[in-house]
């Protein structure tokens, strides 16, 4: 019996086997440099229609990763945060946008009716914050950033630059962890 044609054939089995495992590199290393590029923008300063810009063109390319990626491995986790980071911090910068074209204030009240309540609630819900203090910091890797205070009435006010920053610092820690797994 010729054992050439199942030589062959498990050949180019492998072959494709290996392929495809390649090319979720290439889409995860394409995925990371497309989210350090947006790193760069924001650690350099960036304006909001920038990062507008810079996000969106992020995201397309980070999605084709997240389709195609392994779901659920320690990489496609930590691209997937930083990316969500990336997203949730142009949150605040929209309501602090919106509120400073009406001539409001760049800080946050929380207002019942407002959409950025649930913002609030999930940094109110963030493990190690202390929300009956008169200042709230949140730990970020090793930087504290105060994002709540009480003004003088005793009404909660979110820092909206302080809320993108933690949002930027988190997508940070993200990226340090998938440049362990691309090593």
């Amino acid at each position: 019996m010729n054992k050439l044609p199942i030589v062959i054939a498990s050949l180019i089995l492998s072959i494709a086997l290996s392929s495809c495992g390649s090319e979720n590199r290439e889409e995860a290393d394409r995925a990371y440099r497309a989210l350090k590029d947006l790193q760069a923008k924001t650690e350099a300063g960036i304006n909001y229609q920038d990062y507008s810009r810079a996000l969106g063109t992020t995201l397309g390319v980070v999605s084709v990763y997240l389709e195609r990626g392994k779901k659920g491995s320690e990489l496609y986790d930590a691209l997937a945060k930083a990316m969500e980071n990336y997203k949730e911090a142009k949150t605040p910068w929209d309501m602090k946008i919106a509120r400073l074209d009406e001539g409001g204030m760049a800080q946050y009240m929380p207002d019942s009716d407002d959409p950025a309540e649930e913002l609030v609630r999930q940094l109110e819900g963030e493990p190690g914050v202390d929300n009956s203090a008169d200042e709230v910091v949140v730990m970020v890797g090793r930087v504290e950033v105060p994002v709540r205070f009480l003004d003088r009435d005793g009404e909660s006010t979110w820092d909206l630059d302080a809320v993108t920053q933690v949002h930027w610092a988190l997508a940070d820690i993200e990226l340090t962890k998938a440049a362990e797994k691309l090593k």
